[in-house]
């Protein structure tokens, strides 16, 4: 459970009420290498690990309004902050994710949970622009966000079993529509919540843990001493890849942008931190490991190309994220932002059977 804790001294989530009367009406910007966290102080919480400070000293009426009754923050169509709108609830009603219908799941497997936090992802934000391409397949416009939240279950389904019961306090996974007082979801996407975790730390949890868990061991099998890269290593996702490696007794080198990430790398666990505010970043990786990687995860895009050409013959690369691609601040994908993201894009790197093949014949003659 130390890792856990490590990881969310960086990360918290919001109730629903805060998430919403701070991102509907007060500014939001993204944190970068020229700004100073400690110069906020107390009046800014660090809300999300995607780097986004939110203004909160103003909330305090709106929210006690908000708790009153039952509502969901539903986004009509793309756009900026300004879209995210308020519905209420009408009694009995709850929020209810896309894999009810996607996978078919009857009725009476679904528990109702009373939400206390969600968890905030930039895959949420990704939504509210309107280019995540799963929101659009499944569900489409209007769209309720979330993918994880904690809360107390209401309402249990006659064929939940006994493992789950009106009154625990739970942790929960839904296919979007977490942002919500009130969400309904399978039961099979529910886990007790460990004492330790409080329930803002719980609902921050789901997502990036097993977004890393999938890559770590289901994509990549790493073996004991094997040498990892992983970009964004101080992030939501890319610290607990950095935990999960080192668990899995892998030499863990973490990349960071900026020089005040380089010391929350090292205390998750990153054997060397490359910052490449400050340093070239190839150039240090071809001294660190000159016959490259066992595995790189990548979550910039910007960056695939060198990263599969750093990568030891038969070596995996897991990409999950093209944050690269995207603006920093700003709040709304227009002309210019959308002209940029076509141009990267179309740069983006491809790969043919023939260059597979070849680094597997590599492999084959290194052995």
């Amino acid at each position: 459970m130390s890792l856990v804790c490590r990881y969310l001294q960086h990360r918290l989530s919001l109730t629903v009420s805060e998430l919403y009367s701070c991102s509907r009406f007060t500014h939001l910007w993204t944190a970068d290498k020229n700004h100073d966290r400690s110069k906020f102080g107390s009046r800014f919480e660090l809300s999300c690990k995607v780097g986004v400070f939110v203004r909160s000293q103003h909330c305090t009426a709106l929210r006690s309004q908000l708790e009153m009754n039952d509502f969901c923050i539903s986004i009509p169509k793309a756009g900026g902050y300004d879209v995210l709108t308020q519905l209420p609830l009408t009694d009995g009603d709850s929020s209810c994710g896309a894999q009810t219908k996607l996978f078919n799941i009857p009725d009476e497997e679904h528990v109702v949970v009373a939400v206390h936090a969600t968890g905030v992802n930039y895959a949420d934000i990704c939504i509210r622009w309107g280019v995540y391409s799963s929101a659009k397949e499944y569900v489409g416009w209007p769209i309720t966000p979330g993918f994880e939240f904690s809360g107390k279950v209401v309402e249990v389904g006659a064929k939940c079993g006994d493992d789950i019961a009106v009154g625990d306090e739970v942790i929960g996974l839904s296919l979007f529509g977490g942002y919500s007082t009130r969400v309904r979801v399978p039961a099979r996407y529910l886990f007790k919540r460990p004492d330790t975790l409080s329930m803002n730390q719980a609902a921050a949890l789901p997502c990036v843990a097993i977004t890393a868990y999938y890559a770590i061991y289901e994509l990549v099998h790493p073996r004991p001493n094997a040498t990892v890269l992983i970009h964004s290593a101080a992030g939501g996702v890319g610290g607990m890849l950095v935990q999960m490696c080192k668990i899995a007794q892998c030499h863990v080198v973490g990349v960071v942008g900026s020089s005040h990430k380089v010391q929350a790398a090292k205390d998750l666990g990153c054997d060397e931190v490359i910052d490449k505010s400050t340093e070239e970043l190839w150039r240090r990786c071809e001294q660190l490991q000159p016959r490259g990687f066992k595995a790189i995860f990548d979550a910039n895009g910007s960056t695939v190309g060198e990263s599969y050409k750093h990568l030891v013959p038969g070596g995996k690369l897991v990409v999950y994220g093209f944050h690269s691609y995207f603006p920093r601040e700003g709040g709304r994908l227009g002309m210019m932002e959308m002209l940029k993201l076509g141009v990267e894009y179309l740069r983006s790197p491809s790969f043919t059977p023939l260059e597979v093949c070849a680094l597997a014949g590599s492999e084959a003659r290194c052995r």
